[in-house]
């Protein structure tokens, strides 16, 4: 059983060793998804962390120091909250997954605030949709465990996307999912976009 504490730190600090001192700053552009091209080291732990916290909820994951550890140590450029607001909204990868789920937490909102990935004011989440006041923040953690098939979405919330279009987007993760891609390469250079082929199922 790997929803324990120390499973997750294990996850976590095994993303730690796999950090580099000089990422490339990461692109939020829609067309390019830099994902498949990380090393398998880091997409393990990665795709483990993304379904214990879709399955039971990402508090550990933020007890853990995920974001302190990881994901505030990526490359998100000179403007950090807006790229990684960026990356949110465009990507569909395990990152972007653990990303909305952490921002579907109060614990993991305070994280990400804390390191800097949120923009500055607040970020509309679902007690603020009947005019609360932020009394009922404490009880966000028992409203029952985020997952990718949640109401919050704040990445797409903030654009005015309404549950119709979030269906959509879910059913883009599940094909991105599934998607196939080849890489060709004869080693002569650095792998680009150029040398990866997709093609959804």
């Amino acid at each position: 059983m790997l929803h324990t504490w120390k499973a997750y730190t294990a996850l976590v600090r095994s993303l730690e060793l796999c950090l580099e001192p000089n990422q490339e700053e990461l692109d939020p552009d829609r067309s390019w998804d830099e994902y498949p091209l990380r090393d398998m080291a880091e997409k393990l732990p990665l795709m483990f962390i993304c379904q214990l916290a879709g399955r039971f909820g990402a508090e550990l994951l933020v007890k853990a120091k995920f974001v302190e550890k990881w994901l505030a140590k990526q490359n998100w450029g000179a403007d950090r909250s807006s790229t990684f607001m960026d990356y949110g909204e465009h990507k569909r990868n395990r990152i972007s997954e653990i990303m909305h789920m952490l921002m579907g937490i109060q614990s993991g909102r305070a994280a990400l605030a804390e390191a800097g990935l949120l923009p500055q004011g607040p970020v509309a989440h679902h007690g603020d949709e009947t005019g609360g006041n932020g009394e009922n923040d404490e009880n966000d953690e028992n409203d029952g465990p985020p997952t990718t098939e949640r109401a919050f979405n704040p990445f797409h919330s903030r654009n005015g996307v309404d549950g119709e279009d979030d269906a959509r987007v879910l059913h883009e993760n599940r094909l991105r999912r599934n998607r196939e891609a080849m890489v060709f390469s004869d080693g002569s250079h650095p792998l680009t976009h150029d040398d990866i082929i997709q093609r959804n199922p």
